[in-house]
């Protein structure tokens, strides 16, 4: 084959390669999305408030005297309650706290963990089964919970109902030997002996809360 053949040859090839590429270009089509997010104001703000001690509580011994005292704590950034500190006289002593569980921001919460225990922390040696006898800690909450005792499992945002719960802490001398009808258990003709060494004891309660 002569060289000018080649060269027709390679021309028309060229030619027509660039008609194929021409012919694929001119098939084009561009899908587009456009939009906006936007993100209004935001909190998140689970908080205690209103924490006050009930006054007059009656002891639970009938006809007894509560001797008890605590003071009224102080809130730190509303997320914790600290320097709680209460003293019982007697079998029978009792104190009782009321306080709120607010919901002050516009995200829904839900409660995914709560824990309370009542342990020694110096003084007479005493058992937590002891302890436990001895001495009560409740703390129950208006409304109820569904999952855990005593508190709220779930708190709606702020202007919403159940956006917040108010709650009453219990802390209590209450011995084994008081009976359903809150007297002390006493043996006929016997003189009872009873000591209770100094004890400090540490109570505390924590809830968290996350996003609902």
């Amino acid at each position: 084959m002569s060289n000018s053949t080649k060269n027709i040859l390679l021309g028309v090839l060229v030619v027509g390669l660039i008609g194929m590429t021409v012919a694929y270009a001119a098939l084009s089509t561009t899908l587009r999305i456009s939009g906006t997010a936007s993100v209004p104001t935001t909190t998140w703000d689970i908080h205690l408030a209103s924490f006050a001690k009930q006054a007059n509580t009656p002891s639970l011994v009938t006809g007894q005297t509560n001797t008890a005292t605590g003071n009224v704590p102080t809130i730190t950034n509303g997320t914790a309650i600290s320097g709680l500190d209460v003293t019982f006289n007697q079998p029978g002593d009792k104190v009782v706290y009321t306080f709120n569980i607010v919901n002050g921001g516009t995200i829904d919460a839900k409660l995914a963990s709560f824990s309370e225990s009542l342990t020694r922390a110096s003084g007479a040696a005493m058992d937590q089964e002891t302890i436990n006898s001895r001495f009560t800690h409740t703390i129950v909450c208006n409304p109820t919970q569904e999952t855990y005792t005593g508190t709220p499992d779930y708190l709606n945002k702020s202007g919403e109902e159940h956006s917040s719960s108010s709650c009453t802490l219990t802390l209590a001398w209450n011995e084994a030997n008081l009976n359903a009808g809150g007297q002390t258990s006493q043996t006929a003709g016997q003189d009872q002996t009873y000591t209770q060494g100094a004890i400090t004891l540490n109570y505390s309660a924590q809830w968290q809360y996350v996003q609902k």
